[in-house]
């Protein structure tokens, strides 16, 4: 069964001569452990979408399956409910908390899921040990690098073992190389420990890393290319990937 499946979802925002589609008519299927790329330029759609799939915001036609699960008219509280038990996010600011230490922040979405504790904290240092971060469990986030900042956040979207992660321009505020490490993270996280992701980029290099890569234009999807069986170096995808959003003109 796939983990996402959404169906013909469609969302306009304003009204009269101010209507915008923001999306129209989506059709996406996502597998456990796919990687899962989209990119669009600004306005495109695409944040749009991981926001309906979220549920952070409501659409107006059309149907979003998490692992079967129809999440059509669920109400706010089933809709938190949802995104604490279901969904891990990624956000491009990291969204840490500075007042609370390195695994405070990871162990928080799991206390708030009122999770058994027990062998919690064993397994949030597990997560920064394989993220790279075992020697910073007690540092405030004020004391880390942008870098470091967002391998908590790694850290803390996998405590609850979501059925799927959603990513933001997770890179967005990172330097290239910076971006390159938690690519191959993220990448490790699907490819060795089969999670699910779903990452919005503008970004060619980000987008190489993904399985498959989708194209938004002005609410629609108009593209599709599949990396998952290529054995291609990580450059010459992001030739192609970059070639592809010159051609779609995107």
């Amino acid at each position: 069964m796939p983990v996402l499946q959404v169906k013909g979802l469609s969302k306009v925002y304003g009204q009269g001569q101010n209507k915008v589609k923001a999306l129209n008519h989506i059709h996406l299927t996502v597998e456990q452990g796919e990687f899962v790329a989209i990119m669009g330029t600004s306005g495109c759609g695409k944040s749009t979408l991981l926001n309906m799939i979220s549920g952070l915001d409501k659409y107006d036609e059309g149907e979003v399956l998490i692992s079967g699960e129809n999440i059509k008219g669920y109400s706010d509280y089933e809709l938190t409910l949802l995104r604490r038990e279901k969904i891990g996010f990624i956000f491009q600011f990291f969204n840490l908390i500075p007042v609370l230490s390195v695994i405070e922040n990871v162990t928080l979405p799991a206390m708030l899921n009122n999770k058994n504790q027990k062998g919690l904290e064993k397994k949030a240092v597990d997560l920064l040990n394989l993220v790279g971060l075992g020697s910073f469990i007690q540092s405030k986030p004020t004391l880390l690098s942008g870098g470091q900042q967002q391998r908590v956040a790694i850290a803390r979207a996998l405590i609850n073992e979501p059925e799927l992660i959603l990513a933001d321009e997770p890179t967005g505020s990172l330097d290239s190389k910076t971006s390159k490490e938690m690519m191959r993270i993220l990448q490790q996280f699907c490819s060795q420990f089969n999670h699910t992701l779903v990452l919005v980029t503008h970004d060619a290099n980000v987008a190489a890393y993904a399985n498959r890569v989708v194209f938004m234009s002005d609410g629609k999807i108009v593209d599709t290319l599949h990396l998952s069986n290529s054995v291609l170096e990580n450059q010459e995808k992001v030739r192609i990937i970059s070639s592809k959003v010159e051609g779609l003109g995107i």
